[in-house]
């Protein structure tokens, strides 16, 4: 598990989890309010190895019920020792950042902001 929290202005977090299984390595976004929230939340992945690089953003709108902990997407990879990984994920309230956090894989240098 990547325990990765972030307490922002508004009393959120943002964290991760992980599990791997045979083949892939699965990640799952999580996020929390101390107040019930109408958020919005971006997820950014960019992934380099030797077949090349990829970047994928997705964004959407999610309702944060107080005090409850909520996954907010879940990423799947099938990786090869040579691919790295940044995932980035940002919580939103209309223009206000909530939250942001960021890991990586291989898991060298996670990032709080």
């Amino acid at each position: 598990m990547l325990a990765l929290l972030l307490a922002g202005a508004v009393q959120s977090q943002i964290w991760f989890t992980r599990q791997q299984h045979d083949q892939t390595t699965d990640i799952v976004t999580h996020a929390r309010s101390a107040q019930t929230c109408e958020c919005s939340y971006s997820v950014s992945v960019n992934k380099t190895g030797p077949s090349g690089t990829s970047r994928t953003t997705q964004q959407q709108d999610v309702t944060l019920t107080a005090g409850q902990d909520q996954a907010l997407s879940t990423l799947r990879f099938t990786l090869s020792p040579q691919d790295k990984v940044h995932i980035s994920v940002k919580l939103y309230q209309g223009d206000t950042l909530l939250s942001e956090a960021q890991t990586q894989i291989p898991d060298t240098a996670s990032k709080q902001h």
